[in-house]
């Protein structure tokens, strides 16, 4: 009876150690395979967000001749554009991610950017000077190439819950000017 239960002691401990083994195999997959989904997760994140929307150049622009080996015609004028993302309503109380493509420009051509987040104010309240004042940032750039991305953070953590208006205009070295406006809303947190 002391020898089968010594044999039982000595099993029951190689089937604890395997499955302590097996348990730490485990955790570690685990944590191995969550770092890689959240690693991927960003990846994709970064490269969608941040990729330029400014369409492909014009047949016969200096950037597709420059890139077809000046293969690519008659050079023609690049459009100067602004594209603002769309903003999705928020809570109140944080900062606003803006996101915008400025297309069409020279490579290492200066352009200045204002942006203004305002309340849409129904007109007593701007006449009674109740209404929120608006939060605006300006920012001095060079285009990097004709696609330029930018990303911006304004701080409107102290702007109250409503309705309210992005106004993004860029103006560039030769005073040409692009506005865009995109509404969006902050909800009560």
């Amino acid at each position: 009876v002391r020898q089968l239960r010594a044999h039982l002691a000595e099993r029951g401990a190689i089937v604890t150690r395997y499955a302590a083994s097996r348990s730490r195999r485990f955790w570690w997959t685990s944590a191995a395979i969550v770092a890689t989904s959240i690693g991927g997760y960003q990846a994709i994140h970064f490269a969608t967000l941040h990729r330029s929307r400014c369409p492909s150049p014009v047949a016969g622009s200096p950037a597709l001749a420059s890139e077809s080996g000046g293969r690519g015609g008659p050079v023609a004028a690049r459009p100067f554009s602004l594209l603002v993302d769309a903003v999705d309503a928020k809570e109140a109380g944080g900062d606003l991610d803006v996101y915008y493509d400025v297309c069409g420009l020279d490579v290492d051509s200066s352009y200045s950017v204002a942006i203004r987040v305002a309340r849409n104010a129904s007109v007593l309240k701007r006449i009674l000077g109740t209404a929120v004042a608006p939060v605006t940032a300006t920012f001095d750039e060079v285009a990097g190439g004709p696609a330029v991305r930018r990303h911006r953070t304004l701080e409107i953590d102290e702007m109250p819950a409503g309705s309210y208006k992005l106004a993004v205009s860029v103006t560039d070295a030769a005073g040409r000017r692009r506005d865009r406006e995109v509404e969006f809303q902050l909800r009560e947190p």
